[in-house]
């Protein structure tokens, strides 16, 4: 029986699901090599996590107009939009796993109240968020691929897409909230290397000359972000 990608869209988009959130977990776990990428300049790879931030608020921008329009019954606005979306999460998470592979994770330096209280939550929220919505996305992308612009109406993809967007806004609003946490509010923290142990934040890598005063008791070490998708690092 000859069956089109369009009457498997279920079994593709749980099997791209797997395969996507494999990949970052994977990276942020460090079971991908660094050895096995091509390693670009630093001042590139270091540019990463703004680009990304740029990429995510511009995603911002888009899903409410994709909403708008189809809402307005302009279709292929809508669709042209959320294509587009769907570009710039692509580019963003190409990104993020890249540095995270070839750099390792962020630490967070920040105040400790913070770190419990603000950080540690909208990180887990970021998580979970972007977990749930990673199969719901590929689903109705999927729909919208394989299937006519009539036929999505008898389908599941308006009832999924009412709930869709809004589950893929919020990880990319909460990965800009991680972006200003890890690289303004924590800022001078170097990224955690997987070959070597990284100096305190605000402190320099170079030897020292004389020894060190003891570290100030009370002090937390750095925290690491173990962020998938969606982390500002939502690729920081």
């Amino acid at each position: 029986m000859n069956l089109r990608a369009g009457d498997r869209v279920p079994e593709i988009a749980a099997l791209l699901s797997v395969v996507s959130l494999a990949a970052v977990f994977g990276a942020v776990g460090g079971v991908i090599p660094a050895s096995v990428l091509p390693r670009a300049p630093d001042a590139v790879v270091d540019a990463i996590p703004h680009v990304n931030a740029v990429l995510s608020t511009a995603a911002l921008v888009t899903i409410p107009l994709a909403v708008r329009a189809v809402r307005r019954g302009r279709i292929r606005r809508h669709r042209a939009l959320m294509t587009a979306t769907l570009g710039l999460f692509a580019a963003f998470l190409v990104l993020y796993l890249y540095r995270i592979t070839v750099r390792g994770t962020t630490a967070f330096g920040g105040p400790d109240a913070v770190y419990r209280f603000v950080y540690l939550p909208t990180l887990g929220i970021h998580v979970l968020l972007a977990i749930v919505c990673v199969p719901l996305l590929y689903y109705v992308a999927l729909l919208a691929a394989t299937r006519p612009i009539p036929e999505l109406r008898g389908s599941l993809h308006p009832r999924v897409g009412r709930i869709a967007p809004a589950l893929w806004f919020v990880p990319f609003l909460l990965g800009d909230a991680l972006y200003v946490l890890l690289h303004v509010v924590s800022s001078g923290c170097a990224p955690l290397s997987r070959t070597a142990a990284p100096p305190p934040c605000g402190q320099s890598s170079a030897p020292a000359l004389a020894p060190s005063p003891p570290p100030m008791t009370g002090r937390r070490p750095q925290r690491s972000l173990r962020s998938p998708l969606l982390s500002q690092r939502y690729s920081s």
